[in-house]
């Protein structure tokens, strides 16, 4: 009987594939890490082929392909990666101007602080990183991105004092 278990056991862990892979984050009291459900990087998604992802990346960066940076940021979202694509959405915002690319880094910096400290809201993060998270939404709301607008909704419930994006960059910029 324990020669079966064995085997099971040996079956079972032969048959696991590489398209699974395990996301580790470090928790905010110690650290140990824990482990997000695994992420398919199954066929289609950019992720899985580093050659093609590295293509991708270079014609939204470098050629503000809009096509291409969605296509890479939604896998990023999709896997749960938003932290390792924050670099990316940074650079599309500041180089290319591009809307999406300041909302999605206002996505990240407010997902990255709900999976790391405990399901905090922006409100409850250090006021440098909720600064510069706001400036980056509003950026984009600015810019007509329609998705932002609920959040601003949701930040600033009288619409007649939303703020501009340039108030929280100052702020931001300020040591």
């Amino acid at each position: 009987m324990k020669k079966i278990k064995l085997l099971i056991l040996v079956l079972f862990l032969y048959s696991c594939d590489d398209k699974y892979v395990k996301k580790s984050i470090i928790t905010n009291n110690t650290n140990d890490f824990v482990y997000d459900m695994p992420v398919n990087l199954s066929k289609g998604n950019v992720l899985a082929d580093r050659q093609l992802l590295g293509e991708l990346l270079r014609k939204a960066i470098n050629k503000n392909d809009t096509i291409a940076y969605n296509k890479v940021a939604s896998d990023y979202m999709i896997a749960n990666m938003g932290q390792e694509f924050l670099y990316y959405a940074l650079t599309m915002a500041n180089r290319n101007n591009y809307p999406n690319a300041y909302y999605d880094v206002y996505v990240i910096i407010k997902e990255s602080k709900s999976s790391l400290f405990n399901g905090d809201t922006l409100l409850e993060i250090d006021e440098r990183s909720r600064n510069f998270g706001v400036a980056y939404l509003l950026k984009s709301y600015e810019m007509g991105h329609s998705t932002s607008k609920y959040e601003i909704d949701e930040l600033f419930p009288d619409k007649k004092s939303i703020p501009k994006s340039s108030y929280y960059f100052a702020i931001f910029s300020q040591p």
